[in-house]
């Protein structure tokens, strides 16, 4: 009897799935109708006109980056060491109050503070 009750009930799911699904698909595929007509629609040449027109600032465009030949090998002597004194200088001011989260580290005292006093 309960078996009987089950598979009647997942009958029941399943029947009325398809049903739902059946009142659904005339919407998807309004949906899908709109979407193909809208893409027949796109035109690239002037959709990029628009976008360029409505976005411009009127401001001139910024000039490359210059960058170092790196294709030119340099030979060092073992005994030279490169200047890296931007590196040195991060590398000095790297501890734990000056990372960005440093600054708040605070004393936790129970389970999550939970226990504490000072509410």
């Amino acid at each position: 009897e309960l078996d009987e009750k089950r598979i009647k009930n997942m009958r029941n799911y399943m029947l009325k799935s398809v049903q739902i699904e059946r009142a659904v698909a005339p919407i998807i595929a309004q949906c899908l109708e709109g979407i193909e007509k809208a893409a027949n629609e796109i035109n690239e040449k002037e959709d990029t006109l628009l976008v360029i027109e409505r976005y411009k600032s009127g401001f001139t465009p910024p000039g490359d980056f210059p960058f170092e030949d790196l294709s030119a090998a340099k030979t060092y002597d073992s005994n030279t060491q490169l200047s890296q004194p931007a590196m040195q200088q991060i590398h000095n001011h790297l501890t734990v109050k000056g990372t960005v989260s440093g600054g708040k580290i605070k004393k936790r005292v129970g389970i999550f503070g939970i226990f504490s006093s000072n509410k």
